[in-house]
């Protein structure tokens, strides 16, 4: 197992940083590490090994993700609009490709979670093994597939227009590393965007605010500060994300460096949330789940009228800040209705409820922010994130008082003198396995997609 580990690690720390030839070769290589990968999955003796085997496939899966469908996309869109291929081509293949391959890359992901408070680590391991044949089996359909399909185009690609054959040459940005404010900043993608340096000079600025708050708020944060990416080919749907070992952000960041600030200690919290240990992790998760109520949708919809946005309107967040985060919540909340979800406006929900959609959906009651309701870990990444960048009047006193619990060195200011709550254990307990068991009937019932339905403590969370 080490021997592999060792061949493993080689294939997870290769970086995307030159210009490559997308031929039969490459491909040849990406299925070589995608079966050694699948073996090491089949070896795995316990749930430790499983997770780390589950990291390495992330970090592959990560880089064939960029490779296909941000490089390689890109280059091919490119080479249309300049007319080195037809449009009849183009759209043919494009089509081809992402419903090849996709499906594939969304399938390669091992079927266990990360242990929680109700699901042990023996409990993960042995649904992992029971999930294991089947998953194999999906896998290698899917991946058979996927690299037919990207042979035929390569041998397509080399025959079209004169000889002698052309290679498919993909543009893979090359990155450049600098110190940034302090930090270690690696810029990919900047030198092809017109209006970089405004963002890089955004960013900066953010970088700047984001350490005189965080020493002065939670040191910890940047005395452990993980490297940044910024990244201008990341996808517009992510505005920072944790990888563990590194922070990748967005290069085209909006709004003002106090919002630059409150991304990078969000992410940042994610490393800290999985380092503060099960004892404060099963703790924040009891709180989290114990502040859940019920919002009346019959009630909102008579008290408001049909043109009010349901997730940003200027009027209830005036009248009510509370309410205004919460129905910014039912956007991200795993037990909420996907018509919900997708309601505009407040005659959405009428129109649901009219329907026979049901009347009453779980909310929290101490909202943080709308992403904070997804699950207990993003809860506390908004809370730090927030009071980092905020100040203590943009958090809940309440939610104060978890952090104070949790780190007593942060710096929290609140309001109101905070003492843990009392719960009853298996009250609790009954509480969080009810509530996980009806996200998982949720995430099923009403069309959640793999990427949406709520696995807590997944490590492919971020």
């Amino acid at each position: 197992m080490k021997h592999l580990a060792s061949q493993l690690l080689t294939v997870a720390k290769s970086v995307l940083a030159r210009a490559e030839v997308l031929d039969l070769d490459r491909i040849a290589k990406l299925r070589s590490d995608f079966l050694m990968l699948m073996k090491a999955a089949r070896r795995v003796s316990n749930y430790t090994e499983a997770m780390r085997v589950k990291g390495y496939i992330g970090k592959w899966s990560k880089d064939f993700d960029d490779y296909m469908y941000k490089y390689f996309q890109d280059q091919f869109a490119n080479m249309k609009f300049r007319e080195e291929v037809s449009e009849s081509d183009w759209k043919y293949w494009d089509k081809l490709i992402r419903e090849n391959t996709w499906p594939f890359y969304m399938e390669f992901s091992m079927p266990i979670s990360k242990a929680d408070s109700y699901y042990t680590e023996e409990m993960r391991f042995a649904k992992f093994q029971e999930e294991l044949p089947k998953w194999e089996a999906r896998v290698k359909r899917k991946a058979l597939l996927a690299w037919k399909t990207l042979n035929n185009f390569v041998e397509w690609y080399a025959l079209e227009g004169e000889l002698p054959a052309k290679p498919f040459t993909v543009d893979v940005p090359i990155p450049e590393s600098v110190m940034m404010e302090g930090f270690s900043v690696t810029l990919s993608g900047h030198d092809h965007v017109k209006k970089s340096a405004e963002y890089i000079e955004l960013f900066r600025a953010g970088l700047k605010v984001y350490r005189a708050k965080a020493s002065a708020v939670y040191p910890w944060l940047i005395q452990n500060q993980l490297p940044l990416v910024l990244d201008f080919k990341a996808g517009m749907d992510i505005g920072g994300l944790y990888e563990r070992d590194h922070i990748r952000l967005n290069g085209y960041q909006s709004g003002n460096p106090e919002h630059v600030a409150h991304v990078l200690a969000h992410e940042m919290s994610h490393h800290r949330y999985r380092s503060i240990g099960r004892a404060a992790q099963d703790y924040w998760e009891r709180m989290i789940i114990g502040d859940l109520g019920e919002l009346d949708l019959k009630t909102l919809t008579e008290k408001y009228p049909d043109k009010y946005h349901t997730w940003d309107n200027k009027y209830i967040k005036n009248e009510s800040p509370f309410l205004y985060q919460q129905l910014n919540s039912l956007q991200h909340s795993p037990s909420v209705p996907k018509a919900v979800k997708d309601a505009n406006d407040i005659g959405d929900i009428r129109e649901y409820l009219e329907k026979g959609g049901q009347t009453k959906v779980t909310i929290v009651r101490h909202p943080i922010s709308g992403y904070a309701s997804k699950n207990p870990e993003e809860a506390f990444c908004e809370a730090l994130g927030y009071l980092v960048a905020f100040g203590p009047s943009r958090v809940p006193d309440i939610v104060l008082g978890w952090l104070k619990d949790i780190l007593l060195s942060v710096k929290t200011a609140s309001r109101i003198a905070h003492r843990p709550i009392k719960v009853d254990e298996a009250v609790v307990r009954d509480l969080i396995k009810d509530f996980f068991e009806f996200i998982k009937v949720s995430g099923k019932t009403h069309g959640a997609s793999d990427s949406e339905r709520f696995q807590p403590w997944d490590e492919s969370e971020q």
